[in-house]
This record gives structure tokens, C-alpha cells and sequence, in this order.
């Protein structure tokens, strides 16, 4: 069978009209009863791609496609729109999609095929030209990614080595947006010409100059006139719709271009009296100029409008979402604001614990130190308060000022939050008239938080009445005196004056 390996054009045949036919005989009896025979073994496929072609191109490609299969004479493919997978419509193709035979071991070849089923009855309808590239085949249930091939012409598997005995042999079409193209041999059976069955004929009457089918004027009328209304219904109903303007303006376009019409006549006219020019045909030139004039200025001014509502669009448009942004911005404010209320909560309450345990270890001068509950203490009024009382002693006001730096200071070597310097410097514990053992007291405390700190720091004590205990290698400073000062910022030959200034203290870390 002569065959060119050639695929009808697509963009036709998907708009193309037919299916699947059989030819039945039907012998009616005497009796009434029917004897039926059936002519054909399979089925066969005709299209009417008329449906098809949409323009003057797309009819050209079918005469020219036509042409290079000498009509009738050669086969070529066609994708069938309506039956080209080898699953059903709404289902991805698989390699198990359709069975094609079963191993023996010895067999290697298997040639495509699709079953189909209704009730009992299946009809198994051999695949001769698959489309290459877009078979899929399995053993069993696995996909065989390599060790067969296909044969695009005739739709034979081959393989490598022989499937087992008993092993099930399947397949599935794909094309590379996962679907298969399964298409058939096809010929032309219609003239695209003169839209006549395609018939073989030897005559010298007046015939189609394609198919030589000879002409029948009426018919072919009739035809030419039935595909010219197709083509209409399909050419109406392809068209775009173009966008809509306002009302208004289309009404104020119409009436310019009404206008516009009239002025062309009016000058005319004016041109063929322009020899006897009339007052009457002069005030009805000036009255269509000003109503053209009207118009322009109108057009003119809805479109301003259609900017302007444009450019409002746009800004309601921004304005949505600067909206969306502060509520955004609003709920993270929110956020930071209730986290840092809670750093803050957590902060206080981690330096009043500081404070409290060292007013506890403090010697049993006041009161309110040997077991306070609550320290309050604002930056803003600069006020430290032991459970609701403000009024202490001096050496105590000492003794709670230096309280709460350390404390302070703790907090910042164990929360690594903290923005606080790990650094402190005290020059007070001698202030007020604080007793020695009170002093020595504060030190030992001060040394034990140090010496337990996680976190590198430095704390400097200067006072004039180191605790005994303290080991000699934290002293940073000698003792201090008005001729020998602990830190030399002074030159040494100064007037007493400025020497009397410097209170000497000894330093201690």
C-alpha cells in the first residue's frame, strides 16, 4: 500500500467534523426478518475537514496537501481529536494503559494495539502508525525505560531479549504533553476543490481539474453555497468583540462622525454655488463649524475625564495598599510594643531579685532590708522604694544605691539581652558615715557575684577601707595620699591647691 509518512494539518483537522463507520448489509425476507452481514472486518474513518478551513490559507494548504498525494493514490496520517490516547480522555496516559500480548519466552516483536470494550464484546483495533517518540511500553506492571523499539511505521515493538512466558506485554501513547497521537492511514475521499466524492473515472467530459469527477453545476452550487454559510457562522462566531467605550462617547463619535458627513456635503455644495454664494448656505457652514466645534471641545473634555478617573483608579489603588501597609506596620508595632513591655517586665523583675538578695545580706541596720519583697526603682523620678518605703538611714541610702548598680549589673552578666556596659565603678561605700564592718560586708557580696559571673566584666571598688579578706592580687590601686596620688593625671610639680582637690582613696576590683 503506497503511504507517505505525513500528518494532515493539524490546525484543519481539529475543527474537523466525522469519526469511525462500518458497512452493514441488510437483506430484509419475505418473512419480515432481517439477515444482516457485516462487509468490512474493522471499521473505517472518514472527516469532513471543511468544518476546518477557516481562511483562504488553511483551503490552499488542503489543495496543496491534495495535490502531493495525487488525490486518491496515497495514504497519509491523521490525527483522529476525538480517539488519539490510548487511556480514556480524562485520564493521564501509563505504560500499562493497553495489553498487546504476552511473552513466550522466544517471542520478541508485539505490534501496537487498542481494546475497545462495551459489556461482553471487545473490538481490538491494531496501531499501525504511532507517532515516534510517545510510546510508552511495561512488563508486568514496570515501565521498560530501554531494551526495546519501535518501529514508527508499521506500530511493532521489538525487543532485545524475549519477555518471559506468561509475562504480560503493555502499552501506552504519549506525546510530550503527555499525550498520544494514534493515527491511521488515510486517504482523501472528497475533492477540495469541488467538494465531490473522490472517484477514479477515464473520460473526456468536462470534470473537476483536481479530482476529474465530471461536474454537476447544481450540485456543486449547492455544496460551494453550503460551505460559504459554514465559513460565515464560523467566521461570525470567531470574531472579537472589541472593547466598549462609554456611552457617551460613542454617542458624541457618531454624532461627529455625522457631522463630518454633512460638512462634506455642505462644502460641496458650497462649492458648486461658490460662483452665487448665498447668506442662507455661509450661516449653515459656520452653524456645522461650531457644532463640529462643540463636538471636538466635548471629545476633548471626556477624555480629560477618562484620565482623570484613570489616575483615580490608580490612586484608590495605591491608597488600598498603603492601607494594608499601616495595618501591617500597625499589628508589628503592636508586636514590638508587647514584646518590649515584656523584656522590660522581665528585665525589672530580674534586677529587683538582684537587689533583693544582697539588701538581705546586708548586716541588720534597717528594718526594711533584713527581708523586703518588692524593690521599685524608676529612671524617670530617679526613686528607689523597699516595699512601699522611701525614708532610710544614710549609710542604708548607701548601702541601697550601691545595691541597686550591682543588681543591675548582674542582671546584665546573665541575660545576654541586656544593653548594659558589664563595667562598674563604686566610690560611695565610705559615704554617709557607713560602719567599717557594714563596708567589708558590701565588698565580700560585691566579690562573691563577681567571682560566680558567667561572662568576662570588671567591677572597681575605690574605697579607703578594704575588706581584710580580699586577696592581695585584685587590688588594682596602692593606697592614694595628697603627695602620692593613685593615678598620676597631674604633673608632678603643682601648687597645693590642686593637690588638696584630690580625695586619695585605694582601689580594689
Amino acid at each position: 500500500m503506497a503511504f507517505h509518512e505525513i500528518r494532515f494539518p493539524d490546525n484543519i483537522s481539529r475543527g474537523a467534523r466525522g469519526g469511525p463507520e462500518r458497512r452493514t448489509q441488510v437483506v430484509e425476507l419475505a418473512s419480515g426478518d432481517e439477515e444482516r452481514n457485516a462487509s468490512w472486518a474493522n471499521s473505517r474513518r472518514r472527516y469532513d475537514v471543511a468544518y476546518g478551513i477557516r481562511r483562504a490559507d488553511d483551503l490552499a494548504a488542503v489543495v496543496a496537501f491534495f495535490e502531493a498525494r495525487n488525490g486518491r493514490l496515497l495514504g497519509f496520517r491523521y490525527k483522529d481529536w476525538a480517539d488519539y490516547k490510548s487511556s480514556l480522555p480524562s485520564q493521564a496516559i501509563t505504560p500499562t494503559d493497553q495489553q498487546i500480548g504476552t511473552g513466550t519466552g522466544s517471542l520478541h516483536t508485539f505490534q501496537l494495539a487498542k481494546r475497545y470494550t462495551s459489556g461482553p464484546q471487545t473490538w481490538l483495533r491494531t496501531i499501525a502508525k504511532p507517532v515516534a517518540g510517545t510510546v510508552r511500553v511495561a512488563l508486568g506492571m514496570v515501565e521498560q525505560m530501554s531494551g526495546w523499539t519501535l518501529d514508527a511505521t508499521t506500530g511493532v515493538v521489538t525487543f532485545t531479549t524475549a519477555p518471559g512466558s506468561g509475562v504480560m506485554v503493555r502499552a501506552g501513547q504519549r506525546d510530550a504533553d503527555l499525550a498520544a497521537d494514534v493515527v491511521g492511514a488515510v486517504r482523501f475521499g472528497t475533492c477540495p476543490a469541488c467538494y465531490a466524492e473522490v472517484i477514479d473515472h477515464d473520460h473526456e467530459v468536462e470534470a473537476c481539474h483536481l479530482c476529474k469527477t465530471p461536474l454537476d453545476s447544481q450540485r456543486a452550487r449547492d455544496r460551494v453555497v453550503g460551505v460559504i454559510n459554514e465559513l460565515s457562522i464560523q467566521i461570525k462566531q470567531s470574531e472579537r468583540l472589541q472593547e466598549i467605550r462609554s456611552e457617551r462617547l460613542k454617542t458624541y463619535h457618531a454624532q461627529l462622525s455625522a457631522l463630518e458627513g454633512s460638512w462634506r456635503i455642505r462644502a460641496q455644495e458650497l462649492a458648486d454655488l461658490i460662483s452665487v454664494p448665498t447668506s442662507q448656505a455661509r450661516e449653515e457652514i459656520r452653524r456645522l463649524q461650531r457644532s463640529m466645534g462643540y463636538i471636538d471641545k466635548s471629545i476633548e473634555d471626556i477624555e480629560g475625564q477618562v484620565k482623570l478617573a484613570n489616575r483615580i483608579g490608580d490612586l484608590s489603588a495605591r491608597k488600598s495598599q498603603l492601607d494594608q501597609d499601616i495595618q501591617s506596620l500597625g499589628a508589628r508595632i503592636s508586636a514590638l510594643q508587647l514584646s518590649q513591655t515584656d523584656r522590660l517586665r522581665s528585665a525589672k523583675a530580674s534586677i529587683e531579685k538582684n537587689i533583693i538578695e544582697i539588701l538581705r545580706g546586708d548586716l541588720r541596720r534597717q528594718d526594711s532590708f533584713e527581708n523586703p519583697e518588692h524593690i521599685q526603682f524608676s529612671f524617670a523620678k530617679n526613686t528607689i522604694t523597699v516595699d512601699g518605703h522611701t525614708y532610710f538611714s544614710a549609710s542604708s541610702r548607701v548601702v541601697l544605691k550601691s545595691a541597686f548598680m550591682v543588681g543591675f549589673l548582674k542582671a546584665a552578666l546573665y541575660d545576654p539581652k541586656f544593653r548594659h556596659p558589664r563595667f562598674l565603678m563604686i566610690d560611695i561605700t565610705e559615704d554617709k558615715g557607713i560602719e567599717l564592718a557594714r563596708s567589708h560586708n558590701f565588698q565580700k557580696q560585691v566579690i562573691g557575684i563577681s567571682v560566680k559571673a558567667p561572662v568576662e566584666h570588671q567591677i572597681i571598688i575605690a574605697t579607703a577601707a578594704p575588706w581584710p579578706d580580699i586577696k592581695p592580687e585584685m587590688f588594682v590601686g596602692k593606697h592614694s595620699t595628697l603627695q602620692d596620688g593613685t593615678l598620676s593625671f597631674l604633673p608632678r610639680k603643682v601648687d597645693d591647691e590642686a593637690l588638696g582637690e584630690i580625695n586619695g582613696k585605694a582601689t580594689t576590683r
